[in-house]
């Protein structure tokens, strides 16, 4: 099989969650499978791209995405991208879109569908992708991967697609996330980098209204004044939700106990889960949560949210809270910091559930995807 993979979420310098999983999955096709040939394309032709990967690349100047932005979706839909590039066998739209083709089959991947639940925390821009156009691509696409059942089911419920046009390919953590010896010098050196307290809950995620952090803070606020001794450390971008997060850390007088570092060094996130008590994770909606699983495959306990995807990536290695219940994401809480047996089982739980998930096996199962698309 000759496939085309989209590329366009790898040229920004801070991979967001939709290039995080096409890196590597290109990486991993190409680590696991020897027989088929991998080609990312990139819809720009002066395009400069990262570097990231090792596969071939194309660079196109195709009109399409330029016409759709403009007119939407069905304009110029009679135009194939073999036009510009030659044949193929597949075109694989890493973020829930796909360029037309003349016989190549059409292979997308759905992260989640926030828009069905809060469409309210969306950007009008975000909005409208999500409302007019991922219908139009879901329904005309060969065959769909979901990242989490969750996904697949709202894909079902609020698209009408056919389940069984669909696959379920989860994602997974990266081997640097494991359990690391406390002895390690490096913990006294991270410790100093951020200036850690000696005692915190881990959140790691862009500051975003899906990530629920104005609810967390309320809930944290009230542990707090019952004498919890456990800061609280955020860690990501800043996001459409920063200017009200810094609010809601003002209005609580929390300036001492929640600690912003912002974006870190990806090698120093193994040592502040492994630092971490608790890794606090009620988001709204996720449609996987991966540094939830990275934070598991560390040994660190977990609470996350009781809806959308979590509950089926964690099962019966953490505990959950309903994401909207301030009241019951404090007592959970305090039940993990204030029960150090509950956090030992927490984390080796955490560890077991954790080595279900392989990129390796993300790789394969989308290889099977390919496999079926084509026999239809």
């Amino acid at each position: 099989m000759k496939i085309f993979l989209d590329g366009v979420s790898l040229i920004n310098k801070d991979l967001g969650g939709v290039g995080y999983y096409c890196y590597n999955l290109i990486k991993h096709l190409q680590q696991v499978d020897r027989e088929n040939n991998y080609t990312v394309i990139y819809n720009k032709s002066k395009l400069k791209t990262l570097g990231l990967i090792k596969a071939p690349e194309k660079k196109v100047s195709y009109p399409y995405r330029n016409i759709l932005r403009i007119l939407g979706p069905h304009f110029l839909y009679h135009v194939p991208l073999e036009c510009f590039t030659g044949n193929f066998d597949i075109y694989h739209g890493t973020g829930y879109v796909f360029l037309p083709t003349r016989k190549a089959k059409k292979v997308i991947t759905v992260h989640d569908l926030v828009s069905k639940h809060f469409p309210e925390i969306l950007t009008p821009s975000n909005l409208y992708f999500q409302e007019k156009q991922v219908p139009y691509y879901a329904n005309k696409a060969d065959r769909i991967i979901a990242v989490s059942q969750s996904t697949k089911n709202d894909l079902v419920n609020f698209l009408q697609i056919n389940p069984n046009k669909i696959d379920v390919t989860y994602l997974a953590a990266d081997k640097i996330y494991q359990p690391l010896d406390m002895e390690d010098p490096n913990f006294t050196v991270i410790r100093k980098k951020y200036s850690l307290p000696e005692k915190f809950i881990l959140h790691i995620g862009t500051l975003n209204e899906r990530k629920n952090i104005p609810t967390t803070l309320q809930s944290f606020y009230r542990l707090c004044i019952k004498g919890c001794e456990h800061d609280l450390v955020l860690v990501g971008g800043k996001g459409n939700a920063y200017d009200d997060v810094m609010a809601m850390i003002t209005k609580l007088r929390l300036e001492n106990r929640v600690k912003y570092i912002g974006y870190t060094d990806i090698a120093d996130l193994p040592y502040l889960y492994n630092l971490a008590d608790l890794f606090l994770h009620v988001s709204k909606l996720e449609g996987f949560g991966l540094p939830v699983l990275e934070a598991m495959q560390c040994g660190t306990p977990v609470l996350v949210s009781n809806g959308s995807s979590l509950p089926e990536i964690v099962q019966e290695a953490g505990i959950m809270a309903n994401p909207l219940d301030v009241d019951d994401i404090e007592k959970k809480m305090e039940i993990i910091l204030q029960d150090e047996q509950l956090r030992r089982e927490l984390s080796l739980k955490g560890i077991r559930q954790a080595e279900k998930f392989s990129w390796e096996k993300m790789a394969r199962e989308t290889i099977e995807t390919y496999q079926k698309t084509l026999a239809v």
